[in-house]
């Protein structure tokens, strides 16, 4: 389900005030000021809470699903958030699969197993119990959409985001 979730890219330009880049086949894009107040606050939020995150990852059990990590990669030029799903732990480091095809980045390759900097994680979520727990990030996006889009995204996702 994590191609259907809402996509990111941060830009520093006036003009990129949560626009939204449609991408055939793909998930849609939104752009975000590198200093949109909402979304700096999320990520902020974000940050300081991953240690919980992660403790939640480790104990997970039946009641927990759907683990994943944005991460924050720049280009040099324009930088974007990806989603890493998949994650597991080997040798005591964290590793995620690339969910979403990248738009700037040729750091990553969408489907590639990588390493996590924790230091790059921009947001995290999880459901359990059918309820999205974290995803800021998503919320913030979501509350942006028209209401047809917001209804379509939804439906797309099998648990409820409050």
């Amino acid at each position: 389900m994590l191609g259907l979730l809402l996509i990111a890219s941060c830009q520093s330009n006036g003009d990129a005030n949560n626009t939204k880049n449609e991408r055939a086949g793909e998930p849609a894009i939104y752009n975000v000021k590198s200093d949109d107040p909402e979304m700096d606050s999320a990520i902020h939020a974000s940050k300081a809470t991953l240690p919980e995150f992660l403790h939640v990852f480790e104990q997970q059990d039946t009641a927990t699903s759907d683990f994943a990590l944005k991460v924050h990669y720049d280009d040099g030029k324009e930088s974007e958030h990806l989603w890493l799903a998949n994650l597991s732990t080997q040798n005591g480091k964290l590793y995620g699969v690339v969910s979403n095809l990248p738009e700037f980045t040729t750091a990553v390759k969408e489907g590639e197993t990588v390493e996590v900097d924790t230091s790059k994680v921009s947001d995290w979520k999880y459901v359990q119990q059918h309820r999205l727990v974290g995803g800021r990030t998503i919320k913030v996006l979501r509350n942006h959409l028209s209401p047809e889009e917001r209804k379509e995204l939804d439906a797309s996702v099998d648990y409820k985001i409050d």
